[in-house]
């Protein structure tokens, strides 16, 4: 199967992707057209999307799941010189 997560989210386009402990798919990426991190998560036909920050210029993104299924995504937020971690239950 060929799934598209999103579209038009630019060039430079970092992404990651994720398995929860029930198989769950949980993808985070940088949208370059919009200056924001993205989050979504497969639910049945469709994907359910979050936004995780807006407005940040990032260079490089990562995205690890603990063994409670808690998400974080990593960050370098260019602008500010430095890593964000962010977090989602």
């Amino acid at each position: 199967h060929l799934y598209t997560v999103k579209q038009n989210v630019g060039g430079r386009c970092f992404c990651r992707l994720v398995f929860d402990s029930s198989g769950g798919i949980h993808t985070a990426w940088f949208n370059g057209n919009d200056s924001k991190v993205e989050y979504a998560t497969k639910q049945g036909l469709s994907w359910v999307y979050d936004e995780v920050i807006n407005s940040v210029d990032v260079n490089g993104l990562d995205m690890v799941v603990d063994s409670g299924d808690k998400l974080y995504v990593i960050f370098y937020d260019v602008a500010n010189g430095c890593l964000k971690i962010a977090t989602k239950q």
